[in-house]
């Protein structure tokens, strides 16, 4: 009998124990958002009038309020498209980040923090995927009626 819906395209899979580092990921992923916010916030409060800038700083607010929705949403709904939403979000907004770093000429001090903020977006994919798992190993088995 199958454990969960075949409905789904590519289901994510079970872990054998979903709790362990769900909860760390998850506070990582909160971590990493709000920083990302008070990034954005910041700069958008003191940067002067460099369109760039600004663009990366209302870009990484965006970012840290939508990766805060999808831990939400993924605490809420099962199945793959928390982990869809949060994997197109983390390359869109990886994709804007280096544009804006090599066409602002921030690359020197821009090097680092694409690394930095590479990491961030894995610890926010990383957290949709474990709390994914952890909600899929501890749901309720579905029973047919035509079983």
């Amino acid at each position: 009998m199958k454990k969960y819906s075949d409905k789904q395209p590519n289901p994510p899979d079970r872990d054998t124990n979903p709790g362990s580092r769900s909860s760390l990921f998850t506070g990582a992923s909160i971590i990493v958002s709000f920083i990302f916010i008070a990034y954005g916030t910041i700069s958008l409060a003191t940067i002067e009038a460099n369109t760039w800038r600004l663009t990366l700083a209302l870009i990484m607010t965006l970012y840290g309020l939508y990766s805060l929705a999808i831990v939400a949403y993924a605490h809420k709904k099962r199945g793959r498209r928390p982990v869809i939403a949060i994997q197109i979000g983390a390359t869109v907004f990886l994709v804007a980040y280096v544009f804006i770093v090599v066409v602002d000429s921030m690359i020197v001090s821009g090097v680092g923090t694409i690394i930095l903020v590479a990491f961030g977006l894995w610890c926010n994919w990383i957290a949709v995927i474990k709390i994914v798992s952890k909600s899929l190993a501890s749901a309720p088995e579905k029973r047919s009626n035509y079983a």
